[in-house]
């Protein structure tokens, strides 16, 4: 089954959920969610972890708050979650500027009284929304300048930088 959802400013997210696994596609330096619920309370306590990374902490809650001390520093400043929606059961993630190295699998972790409940997610990269125009100018000797520029297509220009084409420059 596939859905199309669109969370208040977000941009759209694609999600196709199965038994145990959910795939959502985000879009690269946009702002993406990835599904998550608990059971309804106050008491609850959310552990999102990236399973393909190493099980890297990416966020986690209890006691009221955000606890974000082993928060792993490539997701510094760029999660949050549905604080106003937690005991009404949405433990999703909002992940802002999302990366190349954000594709992944994720797991969501929501332990109430009632019990513990698991969630995963496959996040895909789906390419860019926005044009990008990287420049490097190098220069190689005197009177010799080199010039990457990059096209406005994903992944290559994230994966590999200034290889797309050149020009030589002679003053």
């Amino acid at each position: 089954m596939r859905l199309k959802t669109n969370y208040l400013t977000f941009h759209s997210i694609h999600a196709s959920k199965n038994d145990l696994n959910t795939e959502v596609s985000c879009i690269f330096m946009e702002t993406c969610m990835l599904p998550c619920s608990s059971e309804r309370g106050n008491d609850v306590i959310i552990h999102w972890f990236q399973q393909s990374a190493g099980n890297l902490f990416v966020h986690s809650f209890y006691d009221g708050h955000d606890q974000l001390v082993v928060q792993n520093q490539r997701f510094s400043g760029r999660t949050s979650l549905f604080r106003d929606q937690l005991s009404s059961g949405n433990a999703s993630l909002q992940l802002t500027r999302v990366k190349v190295q954000d594709e992944g699998r994720y797991k969501c972790q929501a332990i109430t009284r009632r019990g513990t409940k698991e969630s995963f997610i496959a996040l895909k990269m789906d390419g860019m929304r926005h044009t990008m125009h990287l420049l490097k100018k190098v220069i190689v000797s005197v009177g010799i300048t080199i010039v990457f520029k990059s096209l406005s297509f994903f992944p290559s220009v994230c994966q590999k930088g200034f290889y797309l084409y050149s020009d030589v420059l002679q003053k």
